[in-house]
């Protein structure tokens, strides 16, 4: 509305989320990757019931026992789904050390989400087109930024930033090179003391900080469903 009352008119903008945008250049180099990836957050659902269903001893690392009745354990793989879904966007290095057969913890929790992540990738790989997700994209674009073959003149001459109240590891990184290539501008309101104390505190206490990944998250929704470990 400002640039319209400015320039009497507002036009050629395209408002995208943070996630959309670095897809939209990662296809710049693989134009035939699918839109729907196995570790986006519904396939990852089922995939994660799948991987319970055919294997109950894992079952039993998460919750001490290797069955439970459908509707929980659909609950179950969803808690965990939504869990590796924000790790592949704020903490894709935690991912990258399991790949490698490195734990940073070393706690129980961290063990059998590591094994998960580990089997999830296995049945990925064993189907028909080999898995490629988020966390090696997003690596790949990075550094494919950093070289010479990036085709510069396909991206806009700027790219500008509203509001992002947290910003993921591969984004930043990725904004951080673009910034030598085309102009950023960043425009970010500031966080009410209140609102950085709660909201966004609360939710790195959850999900992204703490050292026991999600144990608060899922014993919450263990509790729900009456499982105990």
């Amino acid at each position: 509305l400002q640039e319209a009352e400015k320039n009497s008119i507002s036009a050629n903008n395209e408002f995208i989320f943070p996630q959309e945008f670095l897809w939209k250049l990662y296809r710049l180099k693989n134009p035939t990757l699918s839109k729907n990836l196995a570790s986006d957050r519904l396939p990852l659902q089922w995939s994660i019931h799948q991987c319970f269903v055919n294997d109950g001893e894992l079952l039993k690392s998460v919750i001490g026992k290797s069955t439970l009745e459908e509707k929980q354990l659909i609950q179950l793989s969803k808690t965990i789904a939504d869990v590796f879904d924000l790790y592949q966007v704020y903490r894709p290095s935690l991912i990258k050390e399991w790949e490698n057969g490195k734990l940073r913890y070393s706690s129980y929790i961290e063990r059998w989400q590591a094994s998960l992540w580990l089997q999830l990738k296995k049945l990925w790989n064993n189907k028909e087109n080999p898995h490629f997700g988020r966390v090696n994209a997003f690596e790949d674009l990075l550094n494919w930024l950093k070289s010479k073959e990036f085709p510069i003149e396909k991206l806009p001459k700027n790219i500008w930033v509203f509001n992002i109240p947290q910003w993921s590891q591969p984004f930043s990184q990725i904004v951080s090179v673009l910034s030598n290539l085309v102009d950023v501008h960043n425009f970010n309101m500031p966080l009410l003391a209140e609102t950085a104390n709660n909201d966004v505190a609360a939710f790195s206490q959850k999900l992204l900080v703490a050292s026991n990944s999600n144990k608060v998250v899922l014993e919450e929704n263990l509790r729900r469903y009456n499982v105990t470990n």
